[in-house]
């Protein structure tokens, strides 16, 4: 269970709705679907990013000690009984480009691994100019069969 502590404030991501306030939702009039939607539909699930990478999560326009609730903002939508429900405001320009460039970053694929300058081959290019290239310039029939 992730949990984050900063002053007296606490919050948890994994947080599980009590029975009573499952059906508290609170719906984000100033939703910037645009911006914010394309992350629902990533391959990786960026509720369980935000779990992994809660350190870097941007802090609240309202409350500096506190992280933003990206359910509210990303999703549109929250609970009343959240423990971010103090950021359940509208987005600043600046807040919303940090958000949107926070949700980028994580959800990005790892860079792919460089390849090497060289190459081993098992062959030398005069073997397979001699033996698997014909006389044509293509790959000698008996490798395509």
């Amino acid at each position: 269970w992730a949990r984050h502590q900063s002053s007296d404030h606490s919050y948890d991501y994994d947080q599980k709705p009590s029975a009573a306030s499952i059906n508290d939702n609170v719906q984000n009039p100033d939703y910037q679907g645009a911006m914010f939607s394309k992350f629902l539909e990533c391959e990786q699930d960026l509720f369980q990013l935000a779990r992994k990478n809660a350190e870097s999560v941007p802090t609240s326009s309202q409350d500096p000690s506190i992280k933003i609730c990206i359910t509210y903002h990303v999703r549109g939508h929250c609970k009343t009984t959240c423990k971010r429900a103090l950021d359940h405001t509208r987005l600043t320009s600046a807040k919303a480009q940090e958000l949107y460039q926070w949700c980028k970053k994580v959800t990005s694929p790892p860079p792919a691994k460089p390849c090497s300058d060289s190459v081993v081959l098992p062959f030398s290019f005069k073997y397979i100019r001699k033996h698997l290239i014909g006389k044509n310039g293509r790959i000698h029939s008996m490798l395509l069969k």
